[in-house]
């Protein structure tokens, strides 16, 4: 389908394990927009939720950190984005089974055939380069290493990113085509005017079901296996290494420590610790923290105490960040951000934007990053390379 039969504001996530249907916001009526987020924002943003009272759609840059703590972006920005925009869709519907329901509003036309696979007829072979040398990769990693000895953090994560040029008329084609590739449970189709996301993302990163509060933060990855005795292998591999887990335990800590922060005193939980989790093209250690809140605890409060998501960061969190804007080459806008939905009741659900292909139709550019935990146990060459294994489902996405 191309871009110019889509409706100027989509968003489709596919089912995930809490989900056995796709959701579907189509069209805008009102936004809520913020291109430098500052610490009066979430005020007005809570303001503005709480004015709708209705389905919100949306997503949160990376760089609204800016305005939860004293920090600043300053690298390059190849395609640039609000650090906060929320809408109220025209048209929210469910998809199951082939067929959809509209649940909110309404929409002229038939939400089967808009949403209908097609066939992708569109010819391309982008192959988007890094920002970076391989050696000023291991240059920045070995120098982040050396904060690490001295005591300055415990783990950060490093990130580069990869960009092209590129004319696509297809972007729900190709988030479609790296779903496939992925199958990953936390994966999004967004659109917003001339902005595209294709994320398969596998992580979440905050949820809420009434005042029970979720987060499942990922840290450990090992490849899938050729067979089912390699792939066992593996998995039992990334189950017992010590540098594995013990990326797992300092962010789990950090989420524990974000959630505490709006919890009811003593709800604070760790449900599972460094499980091992099977996606199509790799293996995660993830595990899962639960908090209860007050009923009155509102949206902005639970983001700001949480944001931006530890695994994306480190540890401390802020000593981190800054060295995140010190060694990376380039801001990372959508990238490490979250996207997702707020219900009527005040639920809500919102990912880790990784794994995700960012196009600008303007600008004519795309671009992913991919990054990994470095921590004092860890081989800089080994972190490269699983940098090239996470950048693996997006190049065959383009490919």
């Amino acid at each position: 389908m191309s871009n110019q039969e889509l409706p100027e504001y989509v968003v489709l996530m596919p089912p995930n394990e809490d989900r056995d249907y796709s959701l579907i916001a189509l069209g805008a009526v009102d936004h809520f927009r913020v291109q430098d987020a500052d610490f009066s924002c979430w005020a007005n943003l809570d303001a503005w939720i709480s004015k709708h009272r209705t389905w919100i759609f949306g997503f949160i840059s990376y760089d609204a950190k800016n305005g939860i703590e004293k920090l600043t972006s300053a690298n390059e920005t190849h395609i640039p984005v609000p650090d906060i925009h929320f809408f109220v869709p025209a048209c929210v519907a469910i998809l199951k089974d082939g067929h959809t329901k509209i649940i909110h509003g309404h929409w002229n036309g038939s939400l089967d055939d808009l949403f209908e696979r097609h066939t992708i007829e569109e010819s391309f072979d982008i192959s988007p380069q890094p920002v970076q040398s391989k050696s000023e990769y291991l240059e920045s990693v070995n120098a982040l290493l050396h904060h690490i000895h001295r005591g300055d953090i415990y783990e950060v994560n490093y990130c580069q990113q990869f960009h092209a040029a590129a004319k696509l008329n297809c972007s729900l084609d190709i988030f479609r085509k790296l779903y496939g590739i992925t199958e990953a449970p936390h994966s999004v189709y967004l659109r917003m005017n001339h902005l595209h996301v294709m994320c398969g993302s596998p992580e979440r990163y905050l949820s809420r079901t009434g005042n029970s509060v979720q987060s499942q933060p990922i840290k450990g990855t090992m490849r899938r296996g050729k067979d089912e005795v390699e792939d066992a292998f593996l998995k039992n591999a990334l189950r017992n290494s010590q540098k594995e887990i013990s990326e797992n335990v300092m962010i789990v800590d950090l989420v524990r420590n974000d959630l505490s922060k709006s919890a009811r005193r003593g709800s604070v939980l760790v449900e599972e610790l460094y499980g091992v989790k099977s996606f199509k093209t790799v293996h995660h250690l993830v595990s899962t923290i639960k908090s209860e809140v007050h009923q009155e605890t509102g949206f902005s409060q639970l983001i700001r105490d949480t944001f931006p998501m530890g695994s994306m960061t480190g540890a401390p969190k802020v000593r981190a960040m800054e060295l995140i804007e010190q060694y990376e080459r380039t801001r990372r806008g959508l990238y490490s951000g979250t996207i997702g939905f707020i219900s009527p009741e005040g639920n809500f659900d919102f990912n880790v934007v990784i794994r995700s292909l960012i196009y600008d139709e303007l600008m004519h550019k795309i671009l992913f990053s991919v990054g990994g935990a470095i921590t004092a146990r860890c081989s800089p060459e080994d972190e490269y390379m699983e940098c090239l294994l996470k950048a693996e489902a997006m190049m065959k996405a383009l490919a």
